[in-house]
């Protein structure tokens, strides 16, 4: 394989391995928004347009991942690596208002740091980091436009 392929080989795997992580960003969302509706002792009402605006920044970031996941099919690296950016930046932005929503609703600091949602918080902060910045993700789309 020459050096050209080795960049498009390496390009589609960080592509795939940036959708994939995005998935699991989507789980912990998930996650920390099942267990805010039960601390809130499943009246959602509590938490009033917060929950809401969790709710759907949740589908928001599905909506991005499964168009990430569909580009994985694309044999143009450009589109590919566009879309992908573009499922990166919208599920870190979702991820961010969804874990400081959860994070405001349950008291902000009284939040255990041993605790479940602490556990997500810590994952989603971390996997947000990995892979490209959200930055280097709005950059990378203004370049590929």
């Amino acid at each position: 394989m020459d050096q050209l392929g080795v960049a498009v080989a390496l390009s589609a795997g960080m592509d795939a391995a940036i959708v994939a992580s995005a998935f699991g960003v989507l789980g912990a969302m998930e996650a920390a928004i099942a267990d805010t509706a039960r601390s809130l002792n499943d009246d959602v009402r509590a938490g009033g347009t917060s929950y809401a605006d969790m709710l759907a920044a949740l589908e928001q970031a599905r909506s991005a991942a499964l168009l990430g996941l569909a580009s994985l099919s694309q044999p143009d690296g450009r589109q590919r690596a566009y879309a992908t950016s573009a499922t990166k930046a919208v599920v870190v932005r979702a991820s961010n208002l969804v874990c400081g929503q959860a994070s405001r609703l349950l008291g902000g600091m009284g939040v255990p740091e041993d605790g479940r949602m602490d556990h997500f918080f810590n994952f989603v902060a971390a996997t947000n980091s990995l892979r490209g910045s959200l930055d280097f993700h709005l950059s990378r789309m203004t370049i590929l436009m």
